[in-house]
């Protein structure tokens, strides 16, 4: 091989040689490791149906923590996911040892009932580490990509 081509294909064996390095990292952070070419953690969405009246686990974990102040819990709209809530979520999860990279919601009932057993509408969409998806389905997650968004009565 040329000197000409050893320099030529220099750069590239560096770039490749960082990639495979960071992708190889054993760190468990509660964020996703950037690579060269994005996120090389292994991430799934799993999703829920969520209950009205703050009933969900990360809302009542939230309440404890705040002296059931039910007026002090971040205000949203039916169906969204807000920031605020969207860190609720993950600090939650985080304590049960489970990384929450994302959320989101889909509309999924035209009509619910107004009992707080009853489902808020949509479903929520979680993306976690793939090594957590059996923790998740253990607390009755399923696995999901937020894709679909068809209603149903």
């Amino acid at each position: 091989m040329t000197a000409f081509r050893i320099k030529r294909l220099a750069p590239t064996a560096f770039l490749l040689s960082i990639w495979l390095i960071s992708a190889c990292s054993s760190d468990d952070g509660a964020s996703p490791e950037k690579g060269l070419f994005g996120d090389v953690r292994s991430a799934t969405w799993v999703a829920t149906e969520p209950t009205q009246c703050l009933t969900n686990p990360w809302e009542r974990d939230w309440l404890e923590q705040h002296n059931n102040d039910y007026d002090a819990y971040p205000k949203r709209q039916p169906g969204e996911l807000t920031p605020e809530e969207l860190q609720i979520i993950k600090d939650y999860y985080d304590r049960e040892g489970v990384v929450v990279f994302d959320g989101t919601t889909r509309p999924r009932y035209e009509e619910v009932c107004l009992a707080c057993s009853c489902p808020e509408g949509h479903t929520l969409y979680l993306s976690v580490r793939t090594q957590d998806v059996e923790t998740m389905r253990r607390l009755g997650y399923r696995e999901e990509i937020p894709l679909r968004s068809g209603l149903t009565r």
